[in-house]
């Protein structure tokens, strides 16, 4: 029994330090992109945003940019390396997502842009009270003061919910969720 544990120790042992070898990503901010993908450009905006040096690794303009995009087992483009951290977002939203987990957002605060009637926005103040999550509802039909807010901050329907620094455009319990995670309010 004593040499099972002994080898089961030492196969554990090996494993991880290959995975630290060889799967380790590195040190450098890295986005390897695609021609043409309005996501990529989002992508490299926020870098820009957020004032992160990088480079760029478009893998279709060489089989070397390809290949290390293979190396550091890339899935999806665009896909981002920041402080050692693989980020392959699904749209803007989880982008922007998992920036705040990276970054101290400027806010924590959830607020919630409806409108009277709203069977969307009822359903989105329903998940926020459901989950004890403190929030603010602006009303867009009921202030111009809260409609040009909303207007600014890229609203062109309801509801609109910003989570911290997050915007979110319409009813997506998953992204949300996700959002009050990241900030640890859920």
């Amino acid at each position: 029994m004593r040499n099972i544990i002994v080898v089961v120790a030492v196969i554990a042992a090996g494993y991880l330090a290959y995975q630290n070898i060889f799967n380790a990503l590195p040190d450098e901010n890295m986005i390897f992109t695609l021609n043409n993908c309005e996501l990529c450009d989002i992508s490299k905006d926020l870098m820009d945003e957020y004032e992160i040096d990088y480079t760029e690794y478009n893998v279709e303009d060489s089989d070397a940019n390809y290949e290390l995009f293979k190396k550091y087992k890339g899935r999806g483009l665009p896909m981002l390396i920041i402080d050692g951290e693989r980020i392959v977002p699904q749209d803007d939203t989880f982008l922007r997502i998992a920036f705040s987990g990276i970054f101290e957002p400027e806010s924590r605060d959830v607020v919630v842009y409806t409108e009277t009637g709203c069977g969307w926005c009822d359903k989105t103040l329903a998940f926020f009270k459901e989950n004890d999550v403190e929030f603010t509802e602006y009303n867009i039909r009921e202030s111009s003061e809260y409609r040009s807010e909303w207007k600014a901050l890229g609203g062109v329907g309801v509801p609109f919910v910003m989570i911290g620094d997050i915007p979110i455009a319409g009813y997506s319990l998953k992204a949300y969720r996700a959002a009050l995670k990241q900030l640890d309010l859920m």
